[in-house]
């Protein structure tokens, strides 16, 4: 399966790539050369694994990893985004359905954009991707940037209120780099808020910690739990554990993987287990 190629953190980076169109992506899919990396994310106030986020990755003609940043930004504005939406909550399904025989609480998020949720069968689509392998609605959550606010009435406005009245988690992404405005967060359904690598990186000294606990006391206020990104230095990690994060995600603690890598990060009797019968799953 293609979620069990070699993770692009783990290959070299080519220098430069331009990736162009929608159409290239698609035939990636198509020839095998994408697959999902997942980066593990942990409670922070006991580091306990809980779950993982489901990043896409595409490898050239070469067998070389193109950067995401080469072609996403394009292709969220076309419908190809759809493909890899579907490409990756597929892959990510039949995952978890693994992973959740032997850890049953894990949840996994894939990450959708705007043209996803703009589209009218995409919740239909979700739910049958999550019923063809026996996964429960909460098993994924959806993070979603809003770049502005979303209008009343529209197929978007329309999807995410259904998601949330069949239970399915919806985390707000980006938040410090797509928007920063805490007063916004009621204005979509969500049960998370992730914060972006660039408010930590803002916050070094006394009073940037202050704003930023300042967002994660409303998310709370709100009933929203609050995910930190981006955690790289263990003072970060101390930082945001004292402010009250609820969970961390970040270089120090985990690097994007394949799927067959996240079992280490499992219980030490599971991981043990698994160790010594690795066919009993993945």
């Amino acid at each position: 399966r293609p979620a069990r190629a070699m993770s692009a953190e783990i290959r070299p980076l080519r220098p430069q790539y331009s990736w162009d169109t929608a159409g290239q992506v698609m035939r990636a899919i198509a020839d095998g050369r994408c697959h999902v990396a997942y980066q593990p994310v942990f409670r922070a106030d006991n580091l306990e694994l809980v779950g993982a986020e489901a990043l896409f990755r595409m490898c050239g003609f070469d067998g070389l990893p193109v950067p995401p940043g080469a072609f996403m930004p394009k292709l969220e504005l076309s419908n190809a985004i759809r493909a890899v939406t579907g490409f990756v909550t597929e892959t990510a399904c039949g995952d978890l359905a693994l992973w959740r025989e032997i850890e049953p609480a894990l949840q996994v998020s894939i990450n959708v954009s705007a043209m996803d949720l703009s589209h009218e069968r995409f919740v239909p689509e979700l739910l049958a991707h999550q019923m063809a392998w026996g996964l429960p609605v909460d098993a994924l959550e959806l993070e979603v940037v809003e770049r502005a606010p979303v209008q009343p009435g529209s197929v978007r406005d329309t999807n995410l209120r259904e998601l949330s009245r069949l239970g399915v988690p919806v985390a707000i992404d980006d938040f410090g780099r797509a928007y920063a405005d805490a007063t916004r967060l009621t204005d979509m359904p969500a049960s998370k808020l992730k914060l972006d690598r660039s408010l930590l990186r803002t916050a070094a000294g006394p009073s940037g910690w202050q704003s930023l606990g300042t967002v994660i006391e409303h998310a709370h206020e709100r009933g929203i739990e609050v995910v930190a990104e981006g955690v790289e230095t263990t003072e970060e990690l101390g930082q945001v554990v004292e402010m009250g994060c609820d969970y961390v995600q970040g270089f120090l603690l985990a690097t994007p993987n394949p799927g067959c890598e996240l079992v280490r990060y499992f219980t030490p009797e599971v991981e043990e287990a698994h160790r010594a019968n690795p066919s009993s799953a993945l």
